[in-house]
């Protein structure tokens, strides 16, 4: 045992000696080292540098050792700095700054807009601390080209711009991908690059699910990691456009930029100030507010389904009539106007007469059908297809 413990304190001292010579600093963002001139060290010769130093310094006999000791360096690196981001993001007092960077972004004052914005910085501090989140959502910037969305999204991610990862949606379909969201906190996805081909249902998983499956390199192991990764998003297009999800918006919200934001606020801004704002321990910041964000995306975002845009484009509700019309013209209506969008693929007569009633309510449509003689009549005024 005490030669175990000699070995070890000899590894530990060597490695020491060697990041001092080599002048070395832990790098998290690559889980390697940078150099005194901030370049990042090639974690494979990293590892080479420290076995040669190793081997020159008379350590032959635990070169054994040198990955194992370099392995648990950077592991007790990585949670010093992630203590270290937990300190300086710890709640300290209110204050208006986000309220400042929304105004900058949008020109409103809108407090929905800042809560919202509020609940994302609040997911990323949840979750830096291990604590669980509710109500799961990626947060969306959309605007013209070139009104700085980008811009306005990195200056808000400034005090945990090491902890965050720049890429686009492709990154999600990657099945080796998985330490991708254990170590970072945030995934910044500009322009919203690939969104169209995105998985939906893999996209909603990676927004709420606590932990990932994903494949080991060059093997067939299922690993399952934490999920740290909060998701934020710039775009020119909407998200109706981007991501066709007609089954639910709860995990998405898109707030509108205006057509120049606001450099000379967004400049004065003290984000580490504006990240302290924020209380993790509290209730999510829109917790008041759901209800109204609810309907906003459920009108702006949520992709309607062809029964919903049929009902919505062709057809009043209207007092029955003797010309009200039945299941069939209805359908044979329907059929029409998918085939004006060029949707080959639709629901059948059966699916589409179980739908319309649930479809309507979406839509606050109150839609009540009525038994005759010539079946199942609907109080429809069809519009032109």
């Amino acid at each position: 045992m005490n030669q175990i413990t000699d070995n070890h304190e000899r590894l530990k001292q060597l490695l020491k000696e060697f990041l001092a010579v080599k002048g070395y600093k832990y790098h998290y963002k690559t889980n390697s080292a940078t150099r005194r001139n901030s370049t990042v060290v090639d974690r494979g010769l990293l590892l080479s540098e420290f076995r040669m130093y190793g081997l020159k310094h008379g350590h032959s006999e635990l070169k054994g050792f040198f990955p194992d000791i370099l392995r648990i360096w950077k592991m007790a690196e990585a949670q010093r700095y992630l203590e270290q981001l937990r300190q300086s993001l710890s709640f300290k007092n209110q204050n208006d700054l986000i309220e400042k960077w929304c105004m900058a972004v949008t020109g409103e004052n809108n407090p929905i807009t800042i809560a919202v914005t509020k609940h994302f910085l609040w997911q990323v501090k949840r979750k830096l601390h291990g604590m669980s989140v509710d109500h799961h959502m990626l947060l969306c910037l959309f605007g013209p080209s070139g009104a700085g969305k980008s811009v306005a999204i990195h200056k808000l991610l400034d005090p945990v711009s090491q902890f965050k990862m720049d890429s686009d949606f492709s990154i999600l379909q990657d099945k080796f991908i998985g330490k991708t969201f254990e170590r970072n906190f945030v995934l910044f996805m500009d322009e919203m690059g690939g969104a169209k081909n995105c998985d939906v249902d893999r996209l909603k998983n990676i927004i709420t699910a606590p932990f990932i499956e994903s494949r080991a390199m060059r093997s067939e192991e299922i690993q399952s990691v934490k999920n740290n990764t909060t998701l934020i998003a710039a775009s020119n297009n909407e998200i109706r456009e981007l991501i066709k999800d007609p089954t639910s918006s709860r995990r998405y919200f898109q707030i509108d930029s205006q057509e120049v934001i606001n450099w000379e606020l967004i400049n004065s801004i003290d984000y580490l100030s504006l990240w302290q704002s924020v209380d993790h321990e509290a209730v999510s910041p829109i917790t008041s507010l759901l209800k109204e964000i609810r309907v906003i995306q459920e009108s702006k975002i949520r992709v309607k389904c062809p029964i919903e845009q049929f009902l919505e484009e062709c057809v009043a509700v209207s007092p029955f009539s003797k010309n009200s019309p039945n299941t069939n013209q209805v359908y044979s209506s329907f059929v029409s106007f998918m085939d004006l969008q060029g949707i080959k693929i639709y629901p059948t007569l059966q699916e589409f007469s179980k739908s319309i009633v649930s479809k309507g309510a979406k839509l606050g449509m109150s839609i009540e059908n009525r038994r005759t003689r010539r079946g199942t009549c609907w109080p429809f005024k069809l519009g032109p297809t």
